[in-house]
């Protein structure tokens, strides 16, 4: 526990706390510092009238100040909320480039299955185009046409796969995007719960401090009477 003498308004006062000594004295010049105030702007006033009206001020600082705190806790509850939304789109886009990959893996396989077609139907027709009958030259012709088939669905097939691959690529960047974002709100969030934590001990701390000084003020001025 500390004890401090304290000036308020040219009176002592002894101020008793658990916090530090410059917090104590950090208490005490800002009670002495609104009473004043106060009485500069109307020197009429009676010393306990001043006090009163000064605990009214700083009355109505430590509510301002529950204030601020309602509108922080507002603001650490919405982060939170927009982290776990950034959190599940993550999710999703992660789950949309498994599929994709997937996806990308089995067209691959179907465009090397196609292209071991080609070859087969090319060697064949190489066969063919040494035979003289009609029949021969009939297959040369369906092959070829079948070999023209199978090329267009391997093109098809290729512009597929690098369509996934650009889709891919954005996925990644969004999902890139999404990791930074995520990570910098949480970092938001803590902040944002460290300054609330802050304000509410220091508002609990100012109301207690404020009702000693003025509780001693009221005494003293009894003694004095």
């Amino acid at each position: 526990m500390n004890t401090i003498t304290i000036t308020i308004n040219g009176m002592e006062y002894n101020l008793k706390g658990e916090e530090k000594e410059e917090y104590l004295r950090t208490v005490g010049n800002y009670v002495d510092k609104k009473i004043k105030n106060i009485l500069e702007n109307n020197e009429k006033l009676s010393t306990s009238d001043a006090a009163i009206l000064t605990a009214l001020n700083v009355t109505d600082d430590m509510f301002k100040l529950g204030n601020d705190n309602e509108k922080l806790a507002d603001d650490v509850e919405l982060m939170r909320e927009k982290t776990a939304s950034l959190e599940e789109n993550k999710k999703e886009l992660e789950e949309s480039k498994k599929k994709l990959e997937e996806n990308e893996k089995e067209l691959t396989d179907k465009i090397e299955s196609i292209n071991e077609k080609n070859v087969k139907l090319l060697s064949r027709i190489e066969e063919l185009e040494n035979a003289v009958d009609e029949d021969s030259q009939g297959e040369i012709v369906k092959l070829k046409e079948e070999i023209d088939k199978l090329t267009k669905e391997n093109k098809e097939m290729k512009d597929s796969v690098k369509n996934h691959i650009d889709i891919q690529e954005k996925y990644k960047k969004e999902n890139k995007d999404l990791k930074f974002n995520v990570h910098t709100l949480k970092y938001k969030v803590m902040d944002l719960e460290n300054k609330f934590l802050e304000n509410q001990i220091n508002l609990a701390k100012a109301k207690k401090q404020v009702v000693e000084v003025l509780n001693d003020g009221t005494k003293n001025r009894k003694n004095s009477k």
